[in-house]
């Protein structure tokens, strides 16, 4: 009986499970901004699967894992929640299906637009002074500090589910952190929490919250991809050329009148086998409008992205940093996404050409060219209509934005089956102080 019982323990011990939900931001969060867990899963070594998390935001994001010898793994993995009583759910994946499912305890704490979120390292020597005092900047902005494991902030930055923390508060000796997307945005990293962070408080950090009616402006008004009106209308006019010459020079020439027909279709198909071998194979294009923000921390470019065209859309692949961003809750809701973090990197199922769904994304550039004032045909300096840069207004410490080429803006990471043109619609240069 007792070897029996043995056997069923080291049984269950072996069988994969969701050991420990928690959020690196103590409970706190912001409506329509990223939520960072942190999930520990056991299981055998070897074991293949993912985990899930879904609340009230229209999607659900999936992280495939494997876990090696050696014990749990910890997994960080964000969610979007919009209202107050929001609950998230964790599944845990399998090869046959769902293991085991477990909901995020205890009530969130969901911060207004004005308090400024603080993670502080409980190592660090004024811990337990910032968690305990009432903090408010002199506007009268709550500052409200929590504690937080440093180890879980450079992941959580460079996957950009940090966006709800304004301010993080460290240990002299943590070297290792950078965080230096997160931090051109607006974050700010200080060890002297008494002579700085107030000052570095003023004004919040950049944040894409997932409804978001701005967004509505960014919309497509073509009723064609321009590389496939371009290729039809030159085999128009190549095909129309081409046959007028055939029939003209066959007809010219003194010979059996079927000769007409015969080069008039002999023209017809040469022209369709080209036109089948060289016109764009795809229905999809990707338009963009993009702010490249030249910030002190490393320069960055901030793309919102709507996916167009015709047919079906696959899996979307795209960069470190992604936010699906609606107009409205009810778009939010209207088309069931998936976003799966892989590698590093996201991809979403489940979207279609012509959803009001926008994607904003974010990465590091290597560098900028200094800016350049954007001109016309006529040495004119270009201009853009009222609203057309609201979006990047949330950037803070900006000095000025101004329309920049969208032929030098940065490449958006983004891959479909059937793209066959990406390209910006407008660009700005956003100049950020220190």
């Amino acid at each position: 009986m007792t070897a029996l019982l043995l056997i069923v323990l080291a049984a269950l011990q072996e069988s994969p499970d969701l050991l420990e939900l928690r959020t690196v931001t103590d409970g706190c969060a912001r409506s329509g901004c990223w939520l960072p867990l942190k999930v520990r899963v056991g299981g055998p070594a070897g074991f293949e699967g993912e985990i899930s998390a879904s609340s009230d935001s229209g999607f659900r994001v999936t992280r495939p894992f494997r876990i090696h010898g050696g014990g749990p793994v910890d997994l960080l993995l964000p969610v979007v929640v919009l209202a107050k009583d929001a609950k998230v759910e964790v599944a845990l994946r399998g090869p046959s299906g769902v293991i085991k499912t477990r909901m995020l305890t205890g009530p969130l704490k969901l911060l207004d637009d004005r308090e400024r979120l603080v993670l502080v390292d409980p190592r660090h020597p004024e811990y337990e002074s910032l968690v305990r005092q009432e903090l408010a900047l002199p506007g009268g902005a709550r500052v409200r500090c929590v504690a937080s494991d440093p180890a879980d902030w450079n992941e959580a930055a460079d996957l950009g589910a940090l966006e709800a923390v304004d301010g993080v508060v460290a240990s002299e000796d943590r070297s290792e952190l950078t965080m230096t997307v997160w931090r051109a945005l607006g974050g700010a990293l200080v060890t002297q929490p008494r002579r700085d962070l107030v000052d570095r408080l003023a004004e919040p950090a950049a944040r894409f919250p997932s409804v978001d009616p701005v967004v509505g402006r960014f919309a497509v008004n073509e009723n064609w991809i321009p590389r496939k009106r371009d290729s039809t209308l030159l085999f128009i006019v190549i095909y129309g050329f081409g046959f007028f010459v055939a029939v003209y020079v066959t007809g010219s020439r003194k010979g059996a009148a079927w000769l007409v027909p015969v080069s008039a279709l002999g023209v017809s198909a040469l022209f369709l086998a080209a036109f089948a071998a060289f016109y764009p194979k795809g229905n999809l294009a990707i338009r963009t409008w993009q702010g490249i923000v030249d910030a002190p921390e490393a320069p960055v470019a901030i793309s919102i992205s709507a996916l167009w065209g015709g047919g079906p859309a696959g899996e979307v692949e795209f960069g470190r940093i992604l936010k699906p961003v609606h107009p409205t809750a009810l778009d939010a809701v209207r088309r069931p996404l998936e976003l799966r973090l892989a590698d590093g990197r996201w991809s979403v199922r489940g979207t279609a050409p012509g959803d009001p769904t926008r994607f904003v994304t974010v990465e590091r550039l290597p560098a900028v060219d200094p800016f350049k004032v954007w001109v016309d045909a006529e040495g004119k300096t270009r201009t853009f209509r009222p609203g057309e840069s609201d979006y990047f207004l949330r950037l803070p410490r900006k000095n000025w934005i101004r329309p920049q080429d969208p032929g030098s803006a940065a490449a958006v990471p983004v891959k479909v089956a059937g793209l066959i043109e990406s390209r910006a619609e407008r660009a700005f240069r956003v100049a950020v102080g220190q």
